[in-house]
């Protein structure tokens, strides 16, 4: 699912693509596959880890082939990704060193077909997540404490990042991870050890998941199954709406970074569908017909990283705090 919307211009790096073919797997080994970005490391702060949202939708290779996964060597199709990833660099990685892989992302019209489909063609973009992920603590992380964060796509492959990649060692250093805009099922969870529901603002080693909406009507058809959800406007698990002195910016921006709007908006968990109830942005402003299938009038999907901006910043930069005094705690 798409989680494309206007994002800031900040110092996020995407290095020239070599030529490569459609359906190559990436190097992640080479630079061009990294959009890099960030703070400089330090003894105080963290890496971020982020998977990217789809952003692309189908096309005909040069043979007249269909083609339902990204070619990471399109330079149009990597630039679909560079508002996102421009946008999660300043809401995941204010103060933090910033790495995001480009991957062979699923395409849009993917997420209309079958369950069986989508996994099938989600296999190789999941290959591709893993293989960075593992070169990522391998090369680049230096033994330091990071964040997962994702979004749409990306939070899927986040969490089975978390169900399938994650060891003891790696646990150790994880801050959190922010799996935004897709499911946690009870199938997810089961057995799942470093898979932990986020109980509240400072623990860390959590999954922070929600979904948001206008009204329950509205829940996508991909995401009824989900068992998790925080509200982080106020940080609970319970359905206690939040307050509006709670919200720490609902911020939607313009292309070169600045401020569009700032909406008054409030959330309460619906504890039946486990999902956001938002309420202070109009539905209708927000609806992109070309995905009604998944996401009717009333969905938030898109806008999730926009509506918790501010709150989303200063949730990363306590739990990484947070992070460092469990470490002297713990020394």
């Amino acid at each position: 699912m798409s989680a494309c919307w206007h994002a800031s211009a900040s110092g996020l790096a995407a290095e020239s693509c070599r030529s490569g073919k459609a359906n190559e797997k990436p190097d992640y080994g080479n630079p061009a596959m990294w959009c890099t970005g960030g703070a400089a490391p330090t003894e105080t702060n963290a890496d971020v880890f982020y998977v990217a949202p789809t952003c692309n939708w189908g096309w005909t290779d040069e043979d007249g082939n269909a083609r339902w996964l990204m070619d990471v060597y399109d330079e149009t199709q990597r630039g679909n990704l560079q508002e996102p990833l421009k946008l999660a660099e300043r809401v995941f990685a204010a103060g933090n060193r910033f790495y995001a892989p480009y991957y062979r992302q699923i395409t849009m019209e993917s997420w209309f077909e079958p369950d069986s489909v989508i996994e099938r063609r989600f296999a190789t973009a999941m290959e591709d997540v893993a293989r960075a992920f593992d070169y990522y603590l391998e090369k680049l992380n230096d033994g330091r404490p990071f964040v997962l964060a994702g979004h749409s796509q990306g939070a899927k492959c986040i969490i089975e990042l978390l169900k399938t990649r994650m060891d003891a060692r790696s646990y150790e250093r994880l801050v959190a991870a922010y799996a935004v805009g897709y499911e946690i099922t009870e199938d997810d969870l089961a057995g799942a050890r470093f898979l932990v529901p986020a109980a509240d603002s400072l623990d860390t080693g959590v999954a922070v998941c929600f979904n948001s909406v206008a009204d329950t009507a509205a829940v996508s058809s991909l995401f009824r199954r989900n068992r998790v959800c925080i509200n982080p406007l106020n940080w609970r698990t319970d359905d206690r709406p939040s307050l509006p002195e709670e919200n720490r910016g609902t911020v939607f921006l313009n292309p070169d970074g600045t401020v569009a709007r700032i909406a008054p908006v409030s959330a309460r968990i619906d504890t039946t569908y486990h999902t956001l109830v938002v309420e202070g942005l109009d539905p209708a402003a927000c609806f992109m017909p070309e995905i009604e299938a998944i996401a009717p009038e009333g969905n938030y999907h898109v806008q999730e990283l926009n509506i918790y901006f501010g709150n989303l910043r200063h949730n990363v930069a306590r739990r990484v705090q947070a992070y460092y005094a469990g470490r002297r705690a713990a020394d």
